[in-house]
């Protein structure tokens, strides 16, 4: 399948509509030693964790506690008890760009965090376009007959 459908926006941007063999290379697992990416789970009970994700959707998972963790009432006991999940957003862009393949998104997190100066803040909208990307994704697969268990359920952290 290598047809395009009608691009789908958030805020306004376009993200087309990806093929099935563009979805499938960019969710493959990587190399964690080679391709692997840092993502920090900051905690002020247990300090800074290092966690190397070795796939889009790894990085998804991480990136969807970071936001469910900032959704806490009380921001503070989230931080305290739970911590928040960090990456540094120009290597985000990199890694999504030359590591993982996916060029438009990688354009989309680079125009959206113009700007935006509070991580918090930051990741949030990161979170928000891996998101509406891996929908588009599973929009595709589920077009074919295929699946990624790992959209179906985000894990307790």
């Amino acid at each position: 399948m290598t047809e395009q459908s009608e691009p789908l926006t958030i805020d306004g941007l376009d993200m087309s509509l990806p093929t099935v063999e563009s979805v499938r290379y960019w969710i493959r697992d990587l190399d964690p030693v080679t391709e692997g990416f840092e993502v920090i789970r900051m905690t002020r009970r247990k300090g800074n964790i290092r966690e190397s994700v070795s796939s889009l959707p790894a990085l998804a998972i991480a990136m969807a506690r970071a936001v469910r963790d900032l959704e806490t009432p009380l921001l503070e006991e989230a931080f305290l008890n739970a911590g928040f999940n960090w990456v540094d957003s120009a290597k985000l862009v990199k890694w999504v760009r030359t590591v993982v393949g996916d060029e438009e998104m990688a354009d989309v997190i680079e125009s959206r965090l113009q700007g935006v100066g509070a991580e918090f803040a930051k990741m949030a909208v990161i979170e928000s376009i891996v998101d509406y990307r891996f929908r588009q994704y599973t929009d595709v697969l589920s077009a074919v007959g295929e699946g990624v268990a790992v959209f179906e359920e985000i894990p307790a952290s």
